[in-house]
């Protein structure tokens, strides 16, 4: 059996899916698919939505380990799965599914599989008559003298040229190489044909040389055109990473509700809107090989750090990480938090407060890794004293943010007293220690945030100002720390002071990104529950 036939007949064991649109403003269509499909505004999408608010890849609709599922392709708007936002759901059934709000209602079922294939031989090709054949019955048909040659006698197998194969008349009459005796009507034909051949080669080079020149001019457009993309891809995501920056500047100077932050932040969700509009135009999303990469690429973007400049070396780490940790030893531990701060209110506060100071809510996994949600944890003793409650604040830390550490600061112990140990309190000091680090020391880049709060800001601030002149790397004052964000991310951190950043503060930088990976789309990592701060989100603009 071929490999053709097998797969359609795997594809026939399938259920069919039958699409039906329902639009406000035209009558309903229906499609039936058995195959996966792309939905979209634009081709390559096998079902097309017209609409402006669909991106031009914007879902797909697979069939994986035995069933159908709906999976978001790094839209613009999301999908919305009987009127909740998913980024995949496994269809079991039937379901109602829109591409964003507003957009045309598109109900999904499951009809039954095709049981039988009908196998439809190939019908072969009609037998023509050869032109030579065709030329002798019209000479016989109006009893015109046939050339002696065409009338030659059979040779050894009976065969007359009249009845002769194709190749053996080709053979006579087209191969300058025949051995095969020939007269004078033969060598005029044989000579035409030499002759008519050695033109048509000639215009045929050209032809083919004209193509070759135009592939090479359009492949050379299309690299340009890329570049290009890139370029605007980088250019648009910093200048939205310099509009954070004034922002957490600005959040801590002035009222939230200042008209100067709001301008600013509708021009950075103009900015947004553009580089999403750049990427989804270059397709760099669609080319990720799984929806791991694809998870991981989203929460780069979620934490500010450029998705277009990630490694292969930070994505294998992430997905090992993933593997070898969450899922592995540190799968209960995430199981068991995520359910203690759904269980005790944590995490709607804690989402709350950092969207209030426009950070991202997926700061939420720093807290996890600190104390699991514990609000009395004691850490281990350290030359600044112990690291107490929900967010591990020191002594001093924690008096710089309006945490007074209590009287019993110096023991290992639960402190009624100690502020760090209130947990909504400390929740709110982090935030605004973690806006104070977005700022200029860190400028919006949410892996170097992550750093400075393991590794302590005194220690990643001197390096930081480092990044672009080699000066004394463990300078204390970063009074002259230059502002620009594109020398100031973690991919570029990692590659100067990589081998001098402990391996406790990159491993911890791994566990949160990871655990945010994970976030997105725990269901797909193996656990029986949602996005726990998807209920929770209300006004971040990156989702």
């Amino acid at each position: 059996m071929s490999s053709q036939s097998t797969n359609l007949e795997r594809q026939a064991a399938r259920p069919r899916v039958r699409v039906r649109i329902e639009q406000t403003d035209a009558e309903p269509s229906e499609f039936m698919f058995i195959d996966n499909f792309r939905i979209g505004r634009e081709v390559p999408c096998e079902l097309r939505i017209d609409s402006c608010l669909v991106s031009r890849v914007h879902a797909e609709v697979v069939f994986e380990e035995g069933a159908w599922w709906v999976r978001d392709l790094e839209s613009t708007n999301g999908i919305y799965l009987d009127g909740q936002k998913v980024q995949q759901v496994r269809l079991d059934d039937q379901a109602t599914l829109q591409l964003g709000r507003g957009t045309p209602l598109l109900h999904l079922s499951l009809g039954p599989s095709l049981v039988r294939l009908e196998k439809v031989a190939a019908k072969p090709p009609p037998a023509h008559p050869n032109v030579f054949q065709r030329w002798r019955l019209h000479q016989l048909e109006h009893h015109a003298p046939v050339s002696p040659e065409l009338r030659s006698p059979p040779d050894a197998s009976g065969t007359t040229v009249a009845d002769a194969s194709l190749s053996q008349v080709i053979d006579r009459y087209f191969d300058a190489n025949s051995k095969q005796s020939a007269g004078e009507h033969t060598m005029m034909i044989r000579k035409a044909y030499a002759a008519a051949k050695k033109k048509h080669t000639r215009k045929y080079v050209l032809i083919i040389a004209g193509v070759l020149f135009l592939l090479v001019a359009v492949s050379g457009y299309a690299v340009y055109q890329k570049i290009l993309f890139g370029q605007l891809i980088k250019e648009t995501f910093y200048l939205k990473k310099e509009i954070d920056v004034e922002i957490a500047e600005l959040r801590s100077q002035v009222d939230p509700s200042d008209s100067q932050l709001a301008r600013l932040e509708k021009k950075r969700q103009r900015y947004n809107e553009r580089y999403e509009g750049y990427v989804d135009e270059l397709g760099l999303r669609r080319r990720l090989k799984s929806q791991e990469e694809r998870l991981i690429h989203r929460t780069a973007r979620i934490f500010n750090e450029s998705e277009y400049e990630i490694s292969a070396t930070f994505i294998r780490t992430v997905k090992d990480t993933i593997r070898l940790y969450w899922q592995g030893k540190g799968r209960g531990r995430f199981r068991d938090a995520i359910k203690l701060a759904e269980e005790k209110g944590y995490t709607k506060y804690i989402v709350e407060r950092l969207e209030y100071y426009n950070l991202p809510p997926e700061f939420f996994y720093l807290a996890l890794l600190e104390s699991d949600f514990i609000p009395n944890i004691v850490g281990p003793k350290t030359d600044y004293g112990y690291a107490k409650g929900m967010w591990q604040f020191i002594p001093e830390t924690g008096r710089q943010y309006g945490l007074d550490p209590g009287v019993r600061a110096d023991i290992a112990a639960k402190d009624n007293t100690d502020d760090r140990q209130d947990w909504k309190k400390a929740t709110d000091a982090a935030a605004r220690y973690l806006l104070d680090i977005q700022g200029t020391l860190t400028q919006a880049s949410g892996l170097l945030m992550m750093a400075s709060y393991n590794w302590g800001e005194h220690r990643v601030g001197p390096r930081l100002e480092n990044l672009r002149t080699p000066r004394d790397a463990f300078k204390a004052e970063f009074k002259n720390v230059p502002e620009d964000p594109r020398e100031r991310n973690y991919w570029r951190f990692l590659e100067v002071y990589g081998d001098r950043m402990p391996h406790e503060t990159k491993d911890y930088v791994l566990k949160i990104f990871s655990a945010a990976v994970i976030g997105q789309d725990p269901q797909y990592f193996g656990f029986d529950f949602k996005n726990p701060l998807e209920p929770h989100l209300d006004r971040y603009p990156i989702r």
